[in-house]
Parts: structure tokens; C-alpha cells; sequence
């Protein structure tokens, strides 16, 4: 038996291996889910992956700068390791250049506390990446009762559900990213019913008992496989 964490995965290992094929998401921390409901949250974005042009934050970025035209208020922060300080360098430079240096922080690798709470004050999580598989982030955002706008690349559509729990836009679509980020940063009320949608979808795709059941499952077929 093999196992994959999405449909996208599973496509790709498809003709790789005859064996029997399960889907089974990566487990969430039980802390995750402990944040929802949420209460009231300012107009803040958080984007927690590496910054590499992969994750695409610069992109991120560009799109924000709109926001806070529409959502005066508005913040965004990056937070995750920076292995490309060249890359790093050049979105600092474009948050200068765009007026944003009130309203962007760039923040390191953190450790989980400091990432439980980031996710705990923001409105929304954002992931404007190039190509996925299942990211962490949307699952721990999910299980926070918290909306995710993302681009549709990889296996991210499984996890997000396009106007019901988030919004999904096009790889490189920085006009509809900009359009949908200022649709969450100004609707609250948007985002709590969008969030109360996405916990209740994590309790039964991330939660750790969830998880382990279809792990033991897994097993369970292929000792009936090796039996026969």
C-alpha cells in the first residue's frame, strides 16, 4: 500500500507503482484547532512559507499593494526562513519602492508558539506559490477557523475550496490576488463563516484521530493483501 498525502501526489506517482494507492493527509496539531473560533482580527494577512521565488512572496507583495488604498489599515506579514538573501534583498527593495514599509514586516523562521499567534491575529492566510503539493499552512490555517487565499497550482484546490472556504486565483494573476486580498481584509464577517467552513472541513481531512484511523486502515489492507 502507498500512501499519498493528496490526489496531486498520487497522480504523480501514478505508474510508478502497481501497489494499492490510499490517500491520507498529513496530520494537524491538536493546537491548531484549539484557536477556533477566532475572535475579532484586524486587517492583517499572514503568508508563512520559505521566501523563494517558488513560494513566490514578491508576487505576494505586488498584489498587496493595493490594499491598503482600499483597507487603510491593512497589514501583511512574511514569516519563514530566507536561504536567498539575494531574493530577499530585492522584495525589502520593493516594499520600500511600493510605500509599504509601514504596512509589510518581514519576519525569520519562527517556532510554533510564535506561529500559533501569528495565526491567531491574522484575518486570513495567503500563499501565492508557483507549485504545491499539500502545504502545511493551509491545513494548520484551516484547523484555526481561518479563510486561505492561494493560487490554484498543485494539490491546493483539494484543500481549499474556492468561495467557500478561501479563494483560489491563477499562478501569477497578482490583478485577481489583489482583487480577492482586499475582499477578506475588508469583510470580516466574509471570513468567520469562510473559517467556521474550513474547521469543520479539518476536523474530518487533519484532525490527528482522523489521520490515525485511516493510517490503521491503510495497514490493515495490505497485511489482507499479503494474507491472500
Amino acid at each position: 500500500v502507498v500512501i499519498s498525502i493528496s490526489r496531486y501526489d498520487a497522480e504523480v506517482l501514478s505508474g510508478l507503482t502497481r501497489r494499492t494507492r490510499v490517500s491520507i493527509a498529513n496530520a494537524t496539531a491538536a493546537e491548531f484547532f484549539a484557536l477556533a473560533p477566532p475572535g475579532p482580527t484586524e486587517p492583517r494577512l499572514l503568508f508563512a512559507g520559505g521566501l523563494i521565488p517558488l513560494k513566490n512572496p514578491l508576487g505576494l507583495v505586488n498584489a498587496f499593494a493595493e490594499a491598503p488604498q482600499r483597507v487603510p489599515d491593512a497589514r501583511l506579514i512574511l514569516v519563514g526562513p530566507q536561504p536567498d538573501t539575494d531574493y530577499r534583498e530585492v522584495i525589502c527593495e520593493t516594499v520600500t519602492a511600493l510605500g509599504l514599509t509601514d504596512c509589510v514586516e518581514i519576519v525569520d523562521q519562527v517556532a510554533n508558539e510564535r506561529m500559533l499567534q501569528e495565526i491567531a491575529a491574522a484575518r486570513a492566510v495567503v500563499l501565492f506559490s508557483r507549485q504545491e503539493n499539500a502545504p502545511t499552512i493551509i491545513a494548520q490555517a484551516m484547523a484555526a477557523g481561518k479563510p486561505v487565499v492561494a493560487s490554484r497550482v498543485g494539490g491546493v484546490p483539494e484543500m481549499v475550496n474556492d468561495g467557500e472556504t478561501g479563494f483560489l486565483v491563477s499562478s501569477e494573476d497578482e490583478s485577481a490576488l489583489a482583487d480577492r486580498l482586499a475582499r477578506v481584509l475588508a469583510d470580516q464577517p466574509l471570513c468567520r463563516r469562510m473559517g467556521d467552513r474550513a474547521h469543520e472541513i479539518a476536523l474530518n481531512r487533519f484532525a490527528p484521530r482522523a489521520i490515525a484511523e485511516l493510517t490503521v486502515q491503510a495497514y490493515r489492507t495490505a497485511l489482507s493483501q499479503e494474507e491472500s
